[in-house]
């Protein structure tokens, strides 16, 4: 009978098996590791889709408070806000449907955009729609924003 102290190196069948278990082990990692890449350029994607509309809600609020808080909502795509006086400096913000592009003065301040409405019932608020283009994942970003104006003598 032979004692196990005298082999002197593994089976095939050995080396077979360890090498299947190791690929095995390395597909499961790289399958993880995809996943996860994937994940995290598809939620960085969505994160800066968020980040665009909320600069352009920024934006649009902060320019309608330190003007006049008049609002031409007569002539889509363009939107005049503030009536140019000295004191109150005039914005326009116009929507490219084609590029899906708003650009305020002419400088691009959000790209990715499908629908950027201004409108209002009375002259006591502006409500904003902006819905964004949905990326490969079909992740949908809204916003529905209403921006109360000042009243006369307040």
């Amino acid at each position: 009978m032979r004692s196990v102290l005298n082999k002197k190196g593994m089976t095939l069948i050995e080396v077979l098996v360890t090498v299947l278990i190791a690929a095995i082990i390395m597909g499961m990692i790289a399958s993880i590791f995809g996943f996860f890449a994937n994940f995290y350029t598809s939620e960085s994607r969505q994160v800066n889709r968020q980040e665009n509309m909320r600069i352009l809600l920024l934006n649009l609020e902060k320019d309608i408070r330190m003007s006049d808080q008049s609002v031409n909502l007569t002539g889509p795509p363009c939107y005049v806000i503030g009536l140019g006086s000295d004191s109150t400096p005039t914005h326009q913000y116009c929507f490219d449907l084609a590029s899906g592009v708003v650009t305020r003065n002419g400088n691009v301040l959000a790209r990715g955009v499908r629908t950027f409405i201004l409108s209002t019932t009375d002259s006591t608020f502006i409500s904003v729609n902006i819905e964004m283009i949905p990326d490969g994942d079909r992740k949908q970003v809204k916003a529905e924003y209403t921006i109360y104006l000042r009243q006369a003598g307040n």
